[in-house]
């Protein structure tokens, strides 16, 4: 039995922004993570659209959008971009990051999307945010087991994630012992 089987959406290890697999981007970050978006390779070319976007909508890392981008950089063409909010401040914690992660998949969900891409900006305060975003995205999708088996219903084909940073030690230690159980 495999981890993928446990799950209520397949979870897809994504290596690049332009896969035509996905039918929509979601970005999570905070304001100050959209200066650290040019540092990231994977997602250097988001970075125009979604300074655009932020000089239009000033509050854009405040809620959760869809933001028109060109197909020559996301084939879709949609990019839905979901902020934490403030993130600087004493009190404030990674739990923001889970809220984003799970307000941008029910977004994507009620404008149609099926396989979206999640992509969490990281942010050097919190080094877990991108695990944490992606746990959140996970929310929205679960369906109960007996359900599943019953009416073999998914609300997405699949969940992709582009790992920025942390993620990637992540999708290593979740594989090593699948890969050990299947040589068993």
């Amino acid at each position: 039995m495999s981890l993928q089987s446990l799950l209520s959406t397949k979870i897809i290890r994504a290596v690049s922004i332009a896969d035509a697999a996905f039918d929509a981007v979601v970005v999570v970050g905070s304001s100050d993570s959209l200066k650290h978006i040019p540092a990231n390779g994977n997602v250097a070319s988001i970075a125009p659209a979604l300074q655009n976007f932020v000089n239009l909508h000033r509050s854009a890392f405040h809620s959760t959008n869809l933001v028109q981008i060109d197909s020559s950089i996301i084939p879709s063409g949609r990019l839905i971009l979901s902020g934490t909010g403030t993130v600087t401040r004493d009190y404030d914690d990674v739990q923001k990051y889970h809220a984003a992660g799970r307000r941008a998949i029910e977004y994507a969900l009620s404008a149609g999307v099926k396989a979206p891409l999640l992509i969490t900006i990281p942010n050097a305060r919190f080094p877990n945010a991108e695990l944490v975003a992606a746990l959140g995205a996970l929310t929205p999708v679960y369906t109960p087991l007996n359900i599943r088996e019953e009416e073999n219903r998914q609300k997405l084909k699949h969940l992709g994630v582009l790992a920025v940073k942390w993620l990637a030690i992540f999708w290593e230690l979740i594989d090593f012992p699948i890969r050990v159980y299947e040589n068993i």
